[in-house]
């Protein structure tokens, strides 16, 4: 049979012990590495002129699978998908597919929330979300009393 691992530099899953082990090794981005990808999808977030333009790859999810809120100034979009149970199915000799909830969230400031635009098209899910007039910042001293 193939080997399965994904093309990407074979570190394991344990740190390196020859150099000895302490308490910091737990925590290093190496131990977890394997976990942080498990329920995220990929995202683009694209700043343009009067808009910010949000495209999530969703493949093999449904429109109703999917859900978005903006509450200012976070952006959420989520997907559930639950696993089928098919009985006749139980000898898998791999199995790479999530079942779950997959969830991403964005801090996007100046957003019209009440003209933001969603369409879902071929695993696709883009997002129009125009900004609001830039407010002019003015810098000010705030004296201490």
């Amino acid at each position: 049979m193939a080997d399965l691992t994904p093309n990407r530099r074979n570190r394991g899953f344990f740190p390196d012990l020859s150099r000895g082990f302490g308490f910091g090794d737990l925590l290093n981005d190496r131990f977890f590495e394997p976990f942080q990808d498990m329920n995220k999808f990929k995202l683009d977030v694209r700043d343009e002129d009067k808009e910010y333009v949000v495209e999530a790859e969703l493949p093999g999810f449904h429109k109703e699978d999917i859900r978005v809120e903006y509450e200012a100034p976070v952006l959420s979009i989520s997907a559930k998908r639950e696993e089928k149970q098919d009985v006749s199915h139980d000898d898998y000799v791999h199995r790479e597919r999530s079942y779950g909830e997959f969830q991403r969230r964005v801090t996007l400031d100046n957003v019209k929330d009440d003209e933001i635009q969603a369409s879902f098209d071929n695993g696709v899910l883009k997002l129009q979300l125009p900004k609001e007039e830039k407010r002019s910042i003015k810098k000010k001293q705030i004296d201490i009393q």
